[in-house]
């Protein structure tokens, strides 16, 4: 809706670039997640897999907040790819972290839920803000000014509570490794 209502492209151009942006970005980005996830666990890093999650979300929030700021269509689309790189990174890390954390029996559940939380909070970002658009910024073309907001404020939140709570991740999963050896 944002580039329909502040650039003047059509839905399907729209979805044809986020389309292709999936494809050149997300897959990448699943890719190199789990490569560097594996790398900076091999190094030492116990909290590899969270410390992917939190680059990954640092890294989203200028990226989002540029797309939405560009003035020209194409480089916001090209912000919005890096913010798209970025999401894909994450996923294969943030799943591998709850399977180690996961009795066996329960894995499949785990991602599971996972998923589903994702999902959930993912989809309360559209009445979120339309209800920014509409009520605080009170106009339909300031949408990227309302998904700024929600980018600055859940990723600042989301990367803090990961930063805060790595350590204790570190620790159930050496707990859960010596549990099981």
């Amino acid at each position: 809706t944002a580039f329909e209502r502040v650039h003047g492209l059509s839905p399907t151009i729209t979805g044809a670039w986020m389309g292709v942006g999936y494809l050149v970005a997300g897959a990448p980005g699943t890719i190199f997640g789990g490569w560097l996830s594996g790398w900076l666990e091999r190094r030492g890093h116990a909290d590899g897999k969270l410390l992917v999650l939190l680059i990954a979300t640092l890294a989203s929030v200028p990226a989002v907040v540029a797309s939405q700021l560009a003035g020209d269509p194409k480089v916001a689309m090209g912000f919005l790819w890096v913010a798209m790189a970025c999401a894909a990174m994450a996923l294969g890390p943030a799943t591998a972290a709850i399977q180690v954390l996961a009795p066996d029996q329960f894995r499949a559940q785990a991602a599971v839920v996972l998923y589903l939380l994702i999902f959930i909070v993912a989809f309360m970002g559209i009445p979120i803000t339309g209800f920014l658009t509409d009520a605080v910024f009170g106009d339909p073309k300031r949408i990227g000014h309302a998904l700024i907001a929600l980018a600055l404020v859940f990723g600042t939140m989301a990367a803090g509570l990961v930063w805060r709570y790595r350590g204790h991740y570190v620790l159930a999963a050496k707990t859960r490794l010596a549990e099981t050896t």
